[in-house]
């Protein structure tokens, strides 16, 4: 076959494939998945020789764009629409999601066929000087591919899109796929959020030796009404050791070895912590430099999260409850009462995280429910994550366990569903993420939401 014969046959065959396209949309049944491993990836990587695989596939979570080339930063839109919602929708994807931080170019790729023109400032407004995105350039659809292959010279490169081409687009190729699609009764996309929130921390963490005498501290409990034992933890010891120096409460500090580590600035001569430390062994260290020390300094700084995460949720009325294990909303006054807090999901809503229990005849009031969750920290690829397991707790005056609970705690969990575990789940990571009423600022730390996964399945 000749180098015209060539370009003929994968002319055919693309003009096979966008027939293909329009068909299955026309009855709704297109699905890139039925195109995208077999025909896509490798005609594109021989087109601009790159790399491309599925973005679902890669490490990352890439919203937005359908294929990837992570080391020559490359990325594809497959689509069969052509018009500029569907593209903006895109690029405002990839500046939500820092994708334009991966990649230097991003293309949309039109399986029918493009427009003739596109106006490039549309995009300029949403993109900013985040990327460069060329309408001219960056949109392409079959004439582009057509024009590409006039450029290759070599016969190799050629020969292997006919072939690839030639296999993909028999009768029977095209058959199957039209099958595969008129079984799917319903492909149906959504967001979903695991129950996970990122922690954002300061960049560098300070230190400095401890300037305390543990038997000291010790011994001098022994005279007060808070006794030590003489093998009590560390912490409680520096926590008494601040006591002692006069220090109103203070938590968010942690120790290794005989250091201790804060994300406040030690250096700081406001910094009550300075009353506990040798001044001049105070240094600065990046987490990222901390966490890889050895596997004692990662640990000691997850207990740091840990106290962070308490003193930023004590301010917005959040308790830990060292004996169950768990973190429960309380009131913010002095006496135990209904809590109702305003947020918002996809409308605003009020609901209550702390409400009253009464009785059938409501005369009485029999305990009072909270919502309350279990946490634990995750380390992926150096990034802390706090996950968040939603249950209840019922106190029978606001602090203290009610008699009632295991009772009540097995009857709401026989009525609750996954959607409603979920709703309860966005309710607290609401409440951690912003600023609630009455609460006093901890910006130490902050919450955010990691990027939805998109989830597609078929019904």
């Amino acid at each position: 076959m000749n180098r015209s014969q060539s370009i003929n046959s994968i002319a055919q065959s693309l003009s096979r494939f966008r027939n293909e396209v329009e068909i299955l949309n026309s009855s709704s049944l297109y699905d890139i998945n039925l195109h995208s491993e077999n025909i896509l990836i490798p005609l594109l990587n021989e087109l601009f020789q790159l790399n491309l695989e599925n973005a679902n596939k890669t490490k990352k979570n890439y919203p937005g764009i359908d294929l990837i080339d992570v080391e020559n930063r490359v990325a594809f839109q497959i689509t069969s629409t052509n018009d500029n919602t569907k593209i903006k929708h895109t690029l405002k994807k990839v500046i939500e999601h820092n994708i334009y931080n991966d990649v230097d170019f991003v293309y949309v790729y039109i399986l029918t066929e493009k427009k003739s023109s596109y106006k490039k400032d549309s995009f300029t407004e949403i993109l900013g000087d985040k990327f460069e995105f060329d309408p001219a350039k960056h949109i392409i659809d079959y004439s582009n591919v057509m024009n590409m292959l006039d450029s290759i010279i070599q016969a190799t490169r050629i020969n292997i899109i006919v072939d690839l081409l030639a296999e993909q687009f028999t009768d029977e190729k095209i058959n199957s796929r039209k099958k595969i699609a008129e079984n799917v009764e319903e492909i149906i996309e959504e967001d979903i959020y695991p129950n996970l929130l990122r922690i954002i921390t300061p960049l560098n963490v300070y230190m400095a030796d401890l300037d305390i005498e543990r038997q000291q501290i010790i011994s001098k409990s022994w005279e007060t009404d808070y006794k030590l034992k003489k093998n009590a933890s560390q912490r409680k010891v520096i926590m008494r050791a601040l006591d002692f120096a006069g220090v109103k409460f203070v938590g968010d500090w942690y120790f290794v070895e005989n250091k201790l580590i804060s994300f406040s600035d030690l250096n700081n001569s406001k910094n009550p912590l300075q009353k506990i430390i040798d001044l001049g062994t105070i240094e600065s260290i990046s987490v990222d430099e901390f966490i890889t020390v050895n596997d004692n300094y990662k640990n000691s700084y997850v207990r740091l999260l840990k106290s962070c995460i308490n003193q930023k949720l004590y301010q917005k009325y959040i308790r830990w409850i060292e004996k169950e294990g768990y973190f429960r909303f309380t009131f913010t006054g002095k006496i135990p009462m209904v809590r109702k807090i305003t947020w918002k999901l996809k409308n605003q809503a009020t609901r209550a995280a702390l409400d009253e229990v009464w009785n059938k005849d409501h005369t009485q009031i029999l305990c009072y429910k909270h919502i309350a969750f279990f946490t634990a920290i995750y380390n992926f690829d150096d990034v802390f994550y706090l996950s968040i397991n939603p249950t209840w707790s019922y106190t029978w005056n606001g602090y203290e366990k009610s008699s009632l609970e295991k009772d009540l705690l097995s009857g709401i969990k026989r009525l609750e569903n996954n959607k409603s575990i979920y709703n309860v789940f966005r309710f607290i990571s609401y409440c951690l993420v912003n600023s609630m009423e009455d609460e006093v600022e901890y910006s130490t730390i902050r919450f955010e939401l990691p990027a939805p996964l998109e989830l597609t399945y078929i019904i």
